[in-house]
């Protein structure tokens, strides 16, 4: 099997770039492909402290779902596996799954030390006698595409260019918990979520986005912040009103896709004010829903047919 290895924090255009080649050699040797990444993410282990990722384990799995990765082995990382040597490295991969063949992006690293490198990995794959192809960092405009990169995209709340280079929007993907029913009492009830410390999320603001649940797109006017107006509230709080939308989802899970910033959180001088701010958010996120051709576009599909069934798209 033609295995791709790398930690991919979600999987970027770049990471796609990766994909396609394995699928390109599995073709031509009428081999099979996979993808080998590490559960949890090694900055788990390096930098627990400082840990700051697009996306959860969860949500990788939905991309690497969504990009019908059908054969992927989840590695799991500790301090052993970060000590061991390139070459102990190896073997123990081989020893887990069939390697006919590696392909990585040109600036991979390896092995205690990082001092694995690409030209490591030629020899050796050289002297195992099976394929090895590095594959170039993707430039996009002149930028090289990297989760660095986009996660300085998303801090920013630069979605669109967020969703450019990872080639799908960023999402969140948790279940719906109990919130202060405030947004109910204003007439726009939202779906509240929490994620873990170690995402990424946008600054405080409203934003455009896409829900879906069950696999059905809604509209939905995201906000992110410490609700100003309301003083008795503490932390910060992510919450979704779906326009239209009046079923039960305490305790479901929904995928909610960050399309576009739309304004910055402010403090209002009554209820009355913010409902009408709230019911602006609310109409600028349906038009911009109803607008939004980019539902027909693969990605979003087969984020969607997840929560019905599985159906096989090749990489585009």
């Amino acid at each position: 099997m033609i295995q791709v290895i790398g930690a991919f924090d979600g999987f970027h255009k770049g990471h796609q770039l990766l994909l396609k080649e394995a699928e390109r050699l599995s073709v031509e040797q009428n081999d099979t492909w996979g993808v080998v990444t590490f559960t949890p993410h090694p900055q788990y282990v390096f930098n627990p402290d400082r840990l700051f990722l697009l996306f959860t384990e969860a949500e990788k799995r939905q991309i690497a779902s969504a990009l019908h990765i059908q054969n992927i082995l989840w590695m799991p990382f500790d301090q052993y596996i970060a000590a061991l040597n390139p070459l102990d490295f190896l073997r123990r991969l081989e020893s887990q799954t069939s390697v006919t063949g590696i392909v990585v992006g040109e600036n991979f690293r390896f092995g205690a030390g990082r001092k694995g490198d690409i030209a490591f990995l030629r020899q050796y794959c050289k002297k195992k006698n099976i394929l090895f192809s590095p594959v170039p960092t993707l430039e996009i405009d002149g930028l090289a595409v990297s989760s660095t990169v986009i996660r300085s995209e998303v801090l920013s709340g630069r979605m669109q260019m967020a969703k450019y280079l990872l080639g799908y929007p960023f999402f969140l993907y948790e279940t719906v918990v109990h919130g202060h029913h405030r947004g109910r009492e204003l007439g726009f009830p939202t779906a509240n979520l929490t994620v873990p410390d170690h995402k990424i999320i946008p600054p405080s603001g409203t934003y455009a986005a896409t829900v879906i649940i069950d696999g059905s797109f809604h509209p939905g006017a995201l906000n992110i912040g410490s609700n100003p107006t309301f003083t008795d509230v503490k932390g910060l709080r992510i919450e979704v009103h779906i326009p239209g939308f009046s079923d039960d989802l305490y305790n479901k899970k929904i995928m909610v896709f960050i399309e576009e910033y739309l304004r910055s959180e402010k403090r209002f001088s009554n209820r009355q004010a913010l409902a009408k701010q709230l019911s602006r958010d609310s109409e600028i996120a349906v038009t911009l829903f109803e607008e939004n051709t980019e539902r027909e576009n693969p990605f979003y599909r087969r984020f969607s047919q997840q929560f019905l069934h599985k159906e096989h798209l090749p990489i585009e």
